[in-house]
């Protein structure tokens, strides 16, 4: 089930070199949140939009809704995507 309405984004590299990529969107398919995945070393304006957004190139970077949650945090995933335990 899919409690949140907001589009997700996940902005990441191969999840072989980023893990906290590979534990994003792990997290996100154990709670069967659709989201669409950009990968920054294959996507230039995916890279872009971090670099004007965060300021850096460091993944994950995920867009929820308008919310942009930079790193992986399980706790704080929880709460924007209104999942409860």
């Amino acid at each position: 089930m899919c409690p949140t309405k907001a589009e997700v984004i996940v902005y990441s590299a191969h999840e072989s070199i980023c893990v906290p990529c590979r534990e994003t969107e792990e997290f996100l398919r154990a709670h069967q949140i659709p989201y669409e995945r950009k990968d920054i070393v294959e996507d230039p304006e995916a890279l872009e939009f971090l670099v004007i957004t965060n300021g850096a190139e460091s993944v994950p970077v995920l867009r929820v809704g308008r919310k942009i949650l930079v790193g992986f945090d399980a706790g704080i995933l929880r709460r924007e995507l209104g999942l409860d335990d």
